[in-house]
């Protein structure tokens, strides 16, 4: 069922961490990514994920950033942004997806569910075509651990590299009851203002 959440974009964030995989658009305010974008085409591979977990690295400084003790025993799964098994052709790269920069708290049923579905869609698309992949969260009031703000709704925009044009926009309302969304324009307008397709 697709609902039109009625969410006013707050794209705000501090800091722009680039790696050779991603770049997230990372806020101190919530100790998470406003927005992580990435490159893909043919991605998947044999990478094992069995040996990585999300790492806390100290890049960022030690209150500013989540830790795995942050997340253990929440409820919540730390969600990946640039999906690990996007770059699971090259180990190196799907390992550096295991950072608090690129992951927000997100429930089983989102994340092992609805937008497991949709990155698994993206990387579909990009087998074809070269796409850019932008991953925005709007955080509402809650915390998780009274530190790292929890959104209440995911979004990913995938945008053809060949044709400029969008070919998947889909945001998670309610976190905690995940159902799908239409994002409205407004959000992409501003979306557009960071990062230009």
């Amino acid at each position: 069922m697709l609902l039109n959440c009625k969410l006013v974009a707050q794209i705000k964030y501090d800091t722009l961490i680039k790696t050779p995989a991603y770049t997230s658009y990372y806020s101190y305010f919530y100790k998470a990514p406003v927005i992580v974008s990435y490159k893909l085409y043919k991605g998947g591979g044999n990478c094992s994920r069995t040996e990585n977990h999300f790492r806390f690295i100290n890049s960022l400084g030690f209150e500013n950033e989540a830790k795995s003790k942050d997340y253990a025993k929440s409820g919540y799964d730390e969600g990946h942004m640039a999906n690990a098994e996007d770059f699971a052709s090259n180990c190196i790269l799907e390992e550096s997806t295991f950072r608090f920069f690129n992951a927000v708290p997100q429930t089983p049923e989102n994340n092992r569910g609805i937008w497991k579905r949709y990155e698994a869609e993206t990387r579909k698309l990009g087998q074809s075509d070269s796409l850019l992949v932008i991953c925005y969260n709007h955080f509402g009031s809650e915390k998780l651990n009274n530190r790292i703000a929890i959104p209440d709704t995911n979004y990913k925009f995938v945008y053809s590299l060949s044709t400029h044009e969008l070919v998947l926009s889909i945001g998670i309302c309610n976190n905690s009851q995940p159902l799908e969304s239409k994002p409205s324009k407004e959000i992409e307008k501003e979306i557009h203002k960071v990062i230009k397709p």
